[in-house]
């Protein structure tokens, strides 16, 4: 039996309405659970929580932190050297409580470390901007040239890589070993492409060890010595980085390039 309600739920359904709760038949489709959520405005994927952005404030705040002792501590390496590096005048330059510098680095060799890694980074940068299209002989003296200027310019990281040079680093110095053999890698390159070149003789891997060894050796030593005021040996000793530089060039060309005559020393003055 069709009642009079059947037979508008009938007609709603043929026509695409739906019936309201009572029965009653209303206009247009039904519309699906997942049409009203679309309908619904999503939360932005990349809208934050204020949460993430205290943390990377924090995480800024730390690091600024963290540089800001360490320019304290290169100043003081400056002055005193490694060795006699003290926490406590670190503090007191960078305004902070002896203690309050654990919460930053762990120990005085950590602070050590990163100014000795620091060190190298910024040599390797300068020695990375002498051209690699420059011929093997002449890029081996600007390597040289590069190596004294930064020298004398930044006399707090010479003094970082000195140290590294003659003391027992600390178990966190790893990241300065691995500069230096970047550094270490940069001549063993440009002395390998000078023999394929044919600019230098031939030499065999440990001549060719000993060989970059030496031209590293020497630079350091002519930019440990650039400061020394020679005096009355003036006459004796005559700073030339550049030319020491070029006469060790010229005794690592090959046999075959001819070596221009060197002019005869004066004869000592009589005493």
């Amino acid at each position: 039996m069709f009642t009079q309600s059947n037979i508008v739920h009938q007609d709603a359904t043929a026509r695409g309405d739906r019936p309201d709760a009572a029965g009653a038949a209303t206009s247009g489709p039904r519309r699906t659970d997942a049409a009203d959520s679309l309908s619904a405005p999503a939360p932005a994927a990349s809208e934050r929580r204020p949460a993430d952005d205290r943390e990377e404030r924090r995480g800024r705040r730390f690091l600024q932190t963290r540089g800001h002792i360490l320019q304290a501590a290169r100043v003081v390496m400056l002055e005193t050297g490694a060795a006699r590096l003290s926490l406590r005048e670190v503090a007191r330059r960078a305004d902070f409580s002896p203690a309050a510098l654990y919460k930053y680095f762990a120990s005085r060799d950590e602070i050590i470390a990163e100014l000795t890694a620091e060190s190298f980074r910024r040599l390797q940068a300068n020695l990375l901007e002498v051209p690699l299209a420059l011929p093997a002989d002449e890029r081996l003296v600007q390597l040289g040239l590069a190596y004294m200027r930064f020298a004398e310019e930044n006399p707090a990281d010479l003094r970082c890589i000195l140290a590294a040079a003659v003391t027992e680093p600390p178990a966190e110095a790893g990241p300065p070993l691995v500069m230096g053999v970047e550094m270490a890698t940069l001549l063993d390159e440009t002395l390998r492409r000078g023999i394929a070149a044919g600019l230098f003789r031939p030499l065999s891997q440990p001549d060719l060890t000993r060989t970059a060894f030496a031209c590293w050796s020497l630079v350091h030593g002519m930019a440990a010595l650039a400061g020394v005021r020679l005096g009355p040996v003036s006459d004796l000793l005559r700073s030339d980085p550049e030319g020491v530089l070029r006469d060790f060039v010229l005794s690592l060309r090959n046999g075959t390039a001819e070596r221009p005559a060197m002019a005869e020393p004066p004869a000592p003055a009589d005493r």
